[in-house]
């Protein structure tokens, strides 16, 4: 089933799923992992913001509710967090957008840069 969401209705949906119980997580994983492409970058800080000031009240702390889906979900969206980051494994080398969460370098909730194969980082 496809549903044909606009901007403003994601965002309520990420705001309902954060509120929620941990039965939502999967919804704010998508968020990470399916959905992030679609938005531009200044819809991706717009709804970092909104989040921070609605949920947060500007001051981000793990809601256990989430499941930890909360903390990939700041970090991924965070604007000050976003990193251009050069890998290779000496036959194919590969630039890729991550952010950072516990000092490795995530391109989403499951998959990192291997630290070994990074060959740069730079801040976006």
């Amino acid at each position: 089933m496809k549903v044909d969401l606009d901007l403003d209705e994601m965002f309520y949906l990420l705001e309902a799923c954060l509120r929620g119980s941990h039965l939502r997580s999967m919804t704010i994983r998508r968020f990470v992992d399916e959905w992030y492409g679609l938005f531009t970058t200044k819809q991706r800080c717009e709804l970092y913001k909104w989040i921070l000031r609605l949920i947060y009240n500007d001051d981000f702390k793990p809601l256990p509710r989430c499941c930890g889906q909360d903390i990939v979900f700041m970090a991924r969206y965070n604007p000050d967090n976003q990193y251009r980051v050069t890998v290779s494994d000496g036959t194919k080398t590969e630039t890729v957008e991550a952010f950072k969460l516990d000092g490795r370098y995530w391109v989403k909730s499951n998959r990192c840069c291997a630290e070994e194969c990074i060959t740069k980082i730079e801040k976006i």
